[in-house]
């Protein structure tokens, strides 16, 4: 009886081993091998077209290179008078490219050294009662016109602004400090204080989160009454600075600005003088 049993059993799982086998679905068909398509031959390539011409100042800035053109967003909203570029005027804004890219500090603070690093400013050093400081000026340094940015600049941007606290932004925090500025030679400068002042260096001309004291031309804002001059003409380049881009184009939503056309000749030549070491090794 178990006998039968199990050949009934073993007779059942065959058929249903046959039935599974038949209807299992085929197995794919490998897709014949075809050749690779010759590779075609590359086009000759073509001469990039040469670079245009940056505009003029006050021209269409639009047609200047791009990667000779920055364009800064003012997250502070919009700028209400965007032909004002007197930073020393209350109300003025320097966040609109004015701090990026036309003026330059005298010193950076270096967050992740905790240095300060020179800029414009070659050294600032106080005496050790720290009420007696003394700047040393980068030599070599220009305004966007080609002018020299020297000590006479510095003193005529300090003695203005003493001359007009507290009417103008900073002279108020430069008069309790200061006591007189004077001129050394041309690229050095004395401050005698008030008081001694350890951070003075840091506090007023080195660049931390925001800019410090700007320093102007002085060929440009003498004799200018400060309260109504605006430090803007295209067409004459203002304003001047001495940092890489000049100012193209002005609204109340953005400042175009283009490199200066100096410091291109100068990369112009630096491409010229890498090419001809190249080809001497």
């Amino acid at each position: 009886m178990n006998m039968r049993k199990s050949s009934h059993l073993l007779a059942l799982l065959a058929i249903f081993s046959l039935f599974v086998t038949q209807c299992a679905p085929a197995a794919p068909t490998a897709a014949p091998a075809t050749q690779a398509p010759a590779a075609t031959e590359a086009p000759a390539a073509t001469e990039a077209p040469a670079a245009t011409e940056a505009p003029a100042t006050g021209g269409d800035y639009t047609q200047a290179p791009r990667n000779e053109t920055v364009i800064f967003d003012i997250d502070g909203g919009k700028v209400a008078d965007p032909t004002l570029w007197n930073p020393f005027v209350p109300g003025s804004r320097r966040d609109h490219g004015f701090h990026q890219v036309v003026a330059e500090p005298l010193f950076i603070l270096n967050y992740e050294t905790g240095k300060i690093e020179p800029w414009l400013g070659e050294s600032f050093t106080a005496n050790d009662t720290l009420d007696v400081w003394t700047l040393k000026i980068r030599d070599g340094v220009k305004w966007s016109d080609g002018e020299p940015y020297t000590a006479d600049d510095v003193v005529f941007t300090i003695e203005m602004l003493l001359s007009h606290a507290p009417d103008l932004n900073d002279s108020a925090a430069l008069q309790e400090w200061i006591k007189t500025v004077k001129k050394v030679d041309d690229l050095t400068v004395e401050f005698d204080l008030n008081k001694p002042n350890p951070r003075f260096q840091l506090d007023y001309f080195s660049v931390r989160i925001w800019g410090g004291v700007n320093i102007v031309p002085k060929h440009i804002w003498e004799g200018k009454d400060l309260t109504t001059f605006t430090n803007f003409d295209l067409a004459a380049g203002w304003p001047v600075g001495t940092g890489p881009y000049k100012l193209v184009s002005t609204n109340n939503q953005q400042e175009v600005f283009d490199r200066r056309d100096d410091l291109k000749k100068k990369a112009e030549l630096r491409e010229v003088d890498q090419a001809m070491k190249q080809r001497r090794r």
